[in-house]
């Protein structure tokens, strides 16, 4: 049967009532309060970026009952672990209980420093009251703390000291480019409607870092979506200018009909360094069944657990691999030539909303060393960065395995990439 898919977004706009989980501070710049003489709202310490933060346990008092309340500690942070917590205010149970939570955390393994962080401990029972009257735009800043300690408390340098805020100065994320879900095979392998919500971080430079797709979803609707966040890009929230890191949802509504069982899977490529001695001066990757070469500048980046590489100019190349199921290398499949999922349906289903409105994507095929298909397809448009640069898709085909990049970048590091692609080395049993 045929597969539909109905895809709307919808980014949430700023909440005038007490807080949930996940909000945007959106259009809070067209407020028209007088400014303030000097913007001190936003916090000035530096914060640092973690994989993982588990949230803290209420303790029990004696009764069994959970004993809420704040408790602000000073955490030192050393080789990507918390090395010493002491308490700052609160309480000593509260204190026990962050330092247990801190055991686990996972953090930037070159930063060192201490942080001063302030848990909340609530009370599911007992409703927020709102700080400021209704209406009063800073009660969302005061949802926003609360979501950033809760979530990402390493995360200081998004906080608001919000007595202090000018709403006036506050500018919201811009989206560069949204990115469509792609519909892998696992996915296509479900059927009914699905509402999901993608909850994350936007950071300082305008990429996602952090991400969630709360209420449990099948795993292959997070990996549609954990793709799609890797390439999504903004223009930063600021206030007063000065970017800072916020907390953005967006909204998905999937239909999807049933269909005969796809004859290929996703297939998450795993980025290792493989040297090889004629690289003349580049560094060789094996990127799941391809070994390619690239310029030193190039490096692994595992932030969204996605096959990603980035460059020190701020590129980045998103690797997606599918392969065919048995059952279908058992019919004698071929994705070399099969006209749904194979490099004839690569040019038709590129999308170039990121392109300069005057520019034409340029499509066209590729040699590969071997006897692998391939195609690609290019175009000029502003980056992440705000720099002009160059978005390049990259299609590789062999009879059982496939292999998408969609990269950007400078347009040398495109043409480079390109020629890197044509020399690289294709294992179909890695």
């Amino acid at each position: 049967m045929a597969l539909k898919l109905r895809l709307t977004t919808r980014w949430c706009q700023v909440l005038d009532s007490a807080p949930r989980p996940f909000l945007a501070l959106l259009g809070l710049g067209v407020l028209t309060l007088a400014p303030m003489a000097q913007a001190t709202g936003l916090s000035t310490e530096t914060g640092l970026s973690c994989e993982t933060t588990p949230k803290p346990a209420p303790p029990l008092d004696a009764q069994g009952q959970g004993v809420f309340g704040e408790v602000t500690v000073q955490a030192r942070f050393a080789g990507g672990r918390v090395t010493q917590v002491d308490l700052v205010q609160g309480r000593p149970e509260h204190l026990a209980a962050v330092r247990e939570a801190m055991q686990g955390y996972r953090c930037d393994p070159t930063a060192s420093r201490t942080l001063t962080m302030t848990f909340e401990f609530r009370d599911p029972a007992v409703t927020p009251t709102p700080k400021y009257p209704a209406g009063d735009r800073r009660n969302s800043l005061v949802g926003h703390d609360t979501m950033i300690r809760a979530d990402y408390p390493t995360r200081v340098d998004a906080l608001f000291n919000v007595d202090e805020v000018d709403p006036a100065l506050l500018v919201g994320p811009k989206p560069i480019y949204l990115a469509r879900p792609d519909l892998t095979p696992d996915a296509a392998q479900l059927t009914g409607h699905w509402k999901l919500s993608l909850s994350m971080l936007i950071d300082t430079d305008g990429k996602v870092r952090h991400f969630d797709v709360p209420g449990n979803p099948p795993q292959a609707f997070r990996d549609m979506l954990a793709d799609a966040a890797a390439r999504m890009s903004f223009n930063p929230a600021t206030y007063d200018g000065r970017p800072y890191p916020v907390l953005a949802e967006q909204n998905f509504d999937f239909v999807l009909e049933a269909r005969q069982a796809s004859p290929v899977r996703f297939d998450p490529p795993v980025i290792q360094p493989e040297p090889a001695a004629a690289t003349e001066g580049r560094t060789g990757w094996r990127v799941g069944p391809m070994w390619i070469a690239l310029p030193p500048t190039w490096a692994s980046d595992a932030g969204l657990g996605l096959a990603r590489m980035t460059s020190t100019s701020g590129g980045t190349i998103t690797f997606v691999g599918l392969r065919a199921t048995p059952q279908a290398m058992e019919k004698d499949f071929s994705l070399m030539n099969d006209p749904v999922l194979g490099a004839y349906r690569f040019t038709p289903d590129r999308s170039w909303l990121r392109c300069d409105a005057s520019a034409r994507p340029f499509i066209g095929g590729m040699r590969v060393r071997g006897f692998n298909k391939a195609a690609y397809a290019s175009c000029n448009g502003q980056l992440p960065n705000g720099q002009a640069g160059k978005y390049l898709d990259i299609g590789v085909y062999s009879t059982h395995r496939s292999m998408t990049l969609r990269a950007y970048g400078t347009e040398e590091e495109m043409q480079d990439l390109r020629a890197a692609i044509s020399l690289a080395d294709w294992d179909d049993k890695r």
